[in-house]
């Protein structure tokens, strides 16, 4: 039998049988620790037993005839010792993470992006599939310990077409050391992924179908296969979807004049993906694997906004224009990650990790404007200009990482590494103005944005454990040169500098039932691709936003503190300081001779931030009620250094997250889940939220054999859809008051088979060379 140290069997430990340098079988434990082997040979033989978060058990043993070998694997985590919550699902408190291991019977018919909402101190969205650790502003996911190397709308897809059953826990790291990529200033979210031995099929299909006001409809599948040395898995999808939302805004201008406007968003898309893993053994010791998505996705939309010009306090309306577009859109995903890694010794405890990485977007959105002066009927009175564009995005980034490490004896862990990264964005947009059949270029906005990023780095990383102590340190170098210029103009931004990213966390555990832990950490955030794209979108002739390629960079130093009892109740409190924040604002500026408005993304300044965040988990009634009770509280401090945006804000907000499940049959064949959320009235430096938003979703979920059925009604009360916001004043509007609809409400059902061997073991997924540059393309 395989156990941990407090002799609880464990389920999934690889145990491998090898002869000199030949592997003579590969098995797993089953539910009970339990495992065994039939005619083999009497002879010496090596057992190695692996399971996560536990020290390898490597030994040499002659067999003369049947054997009882009983293994107990310790925990590497051995100062912050693991305590399970006595309930169905394990809730761990380690030195730098919580761990969350899923109850078997939540996994049972659901998939990866399913228990999402079930992890203690995670945020999930019901309806965009979203996830993020609660107070933490840019969550990046990790999967097996490597960052997630597609878009965001990507990995939700592949998460959804991932049985939950292949889920082996989901660690939290709140505050990462600098063993992580400097980009990584919301935490990592990392999913681990049963890694099992048996060979042959293994496999899920799955079809939901969601009505909101437009219908959502997703097909997917997940196919793997094992033989011998080699192992591939499949991720196909296909999806219809659609954004829609209405906003009403109200604009009082300094002249006493004033802009009603009526803005409908719709957009249509398709998306067609697939993702391919491949991993080889070459030897015993290394392996080589291959790991990439190519996803196509195309769209058309139909905006349309209808302002009314009037004097300020004024019913009459002195004139009305309508503005109608349409447009469609393409794009194109391609990412591939070709990892070798090398064990140097037996147990792995000393290894080599190199990782090529390439990474390709491409962008191209088409769209057209008609603006006219109408009546109050609709009609047209008088036409007043014709638009089009076409606006071309490509992106390419070319990564290279090498990392060593190395456990010593007495629990000390080093790390070491380099990285190299290469990135290049264009943007040549055209604009016309269109008038009969002729097309005339305006040169005004017809501009071509270059963009290219090198950075450099290199990283170290050292862990001690010590009796109930526990003590990480590491450092991040990071050198950059980056360049943005608009060819025809030749204005241009260059900047070159060396960053240092130290980060330390120490933890303490008098006994069991209570962790403490202290870290920082100094992280940056680089603006995402859709930020660095300059396309226009109008709201009337004088009304349009762009966003801005000359986007810096924002530095971030955080220090948290947390405490955790009996692993059930989770405190933390996090002071986080940043510079050069970015933010959308509404400015006035003068093209033409003429004053219009502009919305886009500017870096204003500095933000000081508090965040405290309670977590109470319990299980009632015999463990056929897990309920799980999250509110936090945020303070934030924002002061802008710029004097366009002559703001300094304060923020005091409250937000609760309350999720449970019920097992509604005694073999927990039926099971319901109810999730409320409440995000209460906040302020930033663009604007505030007048009113707090709150939903209600839920769910009934059915398993018969091999299927699973699911019913979701997600918020019933439309609670969560209706947005009141006031933007601030500058020199040109006294007020701007927005009210808007998302549509949040909707019904869905999911129906989901899975086939094949559910022992085979999954392909492994390892490191890659970009730590960072993957998440801005989302």
């Amino acid at each position: 039998m395989i156990a941990d140290s407090l002799n609880n069997p464990i389920q999934y430990a690889t145990i491998i049988i090898s002869k000199d340098t030949s592997i003579i079988t590969r098995l797993i434990s089953d539910d009970k620790g339990r495992y065994a082997v039939t005619n083999l040979p009497a002879r010496a033989y090596r057992f190695t037993v692996s399971y996560a978060n536990a020290t390898d058990w490597v030994s040499s043993i002659s067999l003369t005839g049947d054997t009882i070998i009983n293994v107990i694997l310790k925990d590497r985590y051995k100062i912050l010792g693991a305590v399970a919550v006595h309930g169905q699902s394990e809730f761990e408190r380690k030195a730098d993470r919580y761990i969350y291991t899923p109850d078997k019977h939540v996994a049972e018919g659901n998939s990866a992006i399913d228990i999402m909402r079930h992890v203690p101190l995670v945020r999930y969205d019901e309806k965009s599939g979203a996830f993020s650790i609660i107070g933490k502003e840019g969550t990046t996911v990790y999967i097996n310990n490597k960052k997630t190397e597609i878009p965001r709308e990507m990995l939700t897809e592949m998460l959804r077409a991932m049985p939950a059953t292949n889920i082996k826990n989901v660690e939290l790291i709140t505050n990462p050391g600098s063993e992580y990529a400097a980009n990584t200033s919301g935490g990592v979210i990392n999913i681990n992924i049963k890694c099992q031995l048996h060979e042959g099929w293994l496999g899920m299909l799955s079809f939901t179908t969601q009505q909101g006001p437009y219908n959502t409809s997703v097909a997917n599948g997940y196919l793997n296969y094992r033989k011998g040395r080699v192992g591939l898995q499949f991720t196909p999808v296909i999806s219809t979807n659609y954004n829609y939302s209405i906003v009403g805004s109200t604009m009082l201008f300094t002249d006493s004049t004033q802009h009603r406007l009526y803005t409908r968003n719709y957009r249509r898309y398709e998306v067609f993906g697939n993702g391919l893993k491949a991993d080889y053994d070459l030897s015993k010791q290394s392996a080589l694997s291959y790991n990439g998505w190519f996803s196509f996705v195309t769209g058309q939309s139909h905006p349309s906004t209808t302002t009314e010009f009037s004097k300020a306090q004024k019913d009459q309306v002195d004139s009305i224009q309508n503005l109608s577009g349409k447009g469609k859109d393409n794009y194109i995903y391609n990412f591939g990650n070709l990892n070798y890694h090398h064990k140097m010794d037996a147990s792995g405890k000393t290894y080599l990790d190199a990782n090529l990485d390439y990474n390709h977007f491409f962008q191209r959105r088409e769209n057209s404007w008609n603006i006219n002066e109408v009546d109050a009927q609709g009609k047209i009175v008088s036409h007043l200009g014709q638009y089009t564009n076409n606006l071309p995005q490509n992106f390419f980034n070319l990564s290279a990482r090498l990392e060593y490490g190395k456990t010593f004896s007495k629990n000390i862990k080093f790390i070491t590494g380099a990285q190299l990264s290469s990135t290049s964005i264009d943007n040549n947009q055209h604009y016309y103005t269109v008038s009969g059949d002729q097309y005339k270029l305006d040169n005004t906005q017809s501009l071509h944005y270059q963009y290219s990023e090198r950075y450099y780095a290199g990283f170290v990383s050292l862990a001690k454990s010590l009796k109930k102590w526990d003590a990480k340190l590491g450092l991040r170098a990071e050198g950059t040169n980056y360049s943005t210029k608009e060819v025809k103009t030749a204005i241009s931004a260059d900047s070159s500098y060396i960053n240092l990213f130290p980060s330390l966390s120490l933890g303490y555990s008098p006994n069991k039932r209570n962790q403490f832990g202290l870290s920082y950490s100094r992280k940056i955030r680089r603006p995402n691709v859709e930020l660095l794209f300059p396309g226009r979108t109008y709201y009337s002739q004088d009304y349009f936003s762009q966003n801005n390629p000359f986007l810096k960079p924002v530095i971030f130093n955080s220090t948290e503190f947390s405490y955790t009892l009996l692993n059930k109740y989770a405190f933390s409190v996090t002071y986080a300081q940043s510079s050069d924040q970015y933010a959308n604002f509404i400015l006035p500026i003068v093209e033409d001779g003429i004053t219009k408005l502009k919305q886009s993304f500017y870096n204003y300044g500095n933000v000081k931030g508090l965040n405290v965040v309670l977590s109470i988990r319990q299980s009632l009634f015999k463990n056929f009620c897990d309920i799980n009770i999250t509110p936090s509280y945020n303070y934030s401090k924002y002061a802008s250094k710029t004097p366009e945006i002559p703001v300094e804000v304060t923020n005091n907000s409250f937000d609760l997250y309350f999720n449970n499940n019920i097992y509604l049959s005694k073999k927990k064949k039926w099971t319901g889940f109810i999730t409320f959320r409440y995000s209460g009235p906040a302020t930033d430096i663009s604007r505030e939220r007048l009113n707090g938003i709150s939903s209600l979703t839920l769910e009934v979920k059915k398993v018969v054999k091999a299927f699973s059925f699911n019913l979701i009604f997600s918020d019933v009360y439309n609670g969560s859809s209706k947005l009141n916001y006031r933007l601030y004043p500058n020199y040109l509007l006294l007020q701007n008051d927005l009210n808007g609809n998302v549509y949040n409400s909707s019904i869905a059902c999911k129906i989901r088979y899975n086939f094949g061997n559910n022992k085979l073991r999954t392909v492994e997924s390892r490191s890659s060379a970009n730590d960072d540059i993957r998440n801005r393309v989302n």
